[in-house]
């Protein structure tokens, strides 16, 4: 998709007749946002390693790695089915209660190979990956050229975003 600044602000008008821009969420990155599916873009989706797991009678511990594929950010989330408990990223652990979806988010540079340590439930569930990347890229080119001198992106505003779906 490309995402258009997140303020509620329509797209200019030559922007918009160049892409079926909507207003809508994108789960697990904050506000309502104006999208438009893009075309693939050279760069790939972000990578998901199982470097290891043990299993018990209480449930899974996974050590998992995430390589950015050239993304800016990285969102992970696991839905409620995953049951996460704790998930441990670069020193510090993160121990959840209660029920619902868990979002883990790494941005920058350190994500571009990062690792994480997950306790969880028995049985797999489908994760969503999102990978963020700043600009429109050079598939964007157009989108670009078409906006107006007064119209500038802010607030995380002009990205594209490649979302993964992968069961663990």
């Amino acid at each position: 998709y490309w995402s258009l600044t997140p303020t509620g602000d329509r797209p200019p008008a030559s922007m918009a007749a160049l892409a079926p821009f909507r207003e809508g969420e994108i789960a697990g990155l904050k506000g309502e946002r104006w999208i438009a599916p893009a075309p693939a873009d050279d760069g790939q989706p972000v990578g998901i390693e199982i470097v290891s797991a043990m299993k018990d009678d209480a449930g899974r511990s996974l050590s998992m790695r995430f390589s950015a594929g050239g993304a800016d950010e990285i969102v992970l989330i696991a839905p409620e089915a995953a049951n996460v408990v704790s998930v441990s990223a670069g020193g510090e652990t993160s121990d959840f209660v209660g029920k619902g979806e868990r979002l883990i988010r790494c941005a920058g540079r350190a994500c571009a190979d990062f690792s994480i340590k997950a306790t969880l439930g028995l049985a797999p569930a489908q994760w969503t990956i999102i990978g963020v990347r700043r600009g429109p890229g050079p598939e964007g080119a157009g989108l670009q050229a078409a906006r107006p001198d007064w119209a500038v992106p802010i607030q995380g505003g002009d990205a594209r975003l490649t979302i993964v779906r992968q069961e663990i």
